[in-house]
């Protein structure tokens, strides 16, 4: 093995493709399997005689001690890689979505049956006004458009596509954005109102951990019906998110939305 090459940047959920350069050990014995255990836990997660390049799916964040076996037919080489893996931003995760959206859409319309997508009509223009909200440092757009995001994922999951994971990342990724806004505001949170906005958005925050924490969750809320969860995560943030713009500004309650909310516009 010669070197084992990395992506850059790697962070959770987003397909990211490693592979490595080896050789074989003497002429006439080629290499025949490639054993891919991305995690170090000795299970392998990929292999095969054609897998010099190998895509794989962090879901959480962390450093992971990656192991390649190449064998060829009298010997095998195993070599090793620490892997940082970050945690995704929030329009990295729309970015995904979108692209899981699209995937489906052209999957389903080979098989010509349209109904279990069409619940995301329309979605990928809110995932686009997240995004833009997200980028322009207008948080409150990105979070209002979250709920149709959500909703459609959800009912197009009750349809029978596998929008699980997404979900499940989604889910997180609220949770996540509520507590960073807490963590801002919460030493600055001075007058009384503001204290009282605080706590509201502490309890609903707190709400939305306690069902992404439940030991199932991740099996949970990627069945036919539970994106309802989600839907519950999405409904407890979203208070949380508010009342803790409040409590960061009381004269901007909106959460900082801009005039034109169009992208376009």
């Amino acid at each position: 093995v010669d070197e084992i090459n990395l992506p850059d940047p790697i962070y959770e959920i987003e397909p990211m493709t490693f592979s490595v350069e080896a050789r074989a050990g003497a002429p006439g014995d080629p290499i025949t399997r490639y054993v891919w255990d991305m995690d170090g836990n000795g299970n392998a997660e990929g292999e095969g005689q054609a897998l010099s390049e190998f895509a794989y799916q962090f879901h959480e964040a962390g450093t992971y001690n990656t192991i390649i076996t190449v064998h060829d037919q009298e010997s095998s080489t195993v070599a090793a890689r620490a892997v940082v893996v970050r945690e995704i931003t929030l329009v990295e995760l729309l970015n995904y979505i979108r692209g899981r959206i699209a995937e489906e859409a052209a999957a389903a319309q080979a098989d010509g049956n349209l109904d279990p997508i069409r619940p995301l009509l329309g979605v990928t223009g809110h995932i686009e006004r997240a995004i833009w909200g997200e980028e322009n440092g207008y948080s409150g757009n990105a979070f209002i458009s979250l709920i149709p995001i959500v909703e459609g994922l959800v009912g197009s999951q009750a349809e029978g596509v596998d929008f699980g994971l997404e979900l499940w990342a989604l889910s997180r990724q609220m949770v996540r954005e509520v507590q960073a806004l807490e963590d801002a505001v919460e030493d600055n949170a001075n007058d009384p109102q503001q204290v009282q906005s605080l706590a509201r958005g502490v309890s609903f925050k707190e709400n939305a951990a306690e069902v992404y924490n439940e030991a199932n969750f991740k099996t949970d809320v990627a069945t036919a019906n539970g994106g309802s969860l989600a839907l519950d995560i999405l409904g407890e943030t979203t208070e949380a998110f508010f009342w803790f713009r409040d409590a960061a500004d009381q004269c901007n309650r909106s959460g900082r939305f801009p005039v034109v909310i169009d992208p376009d516009g």
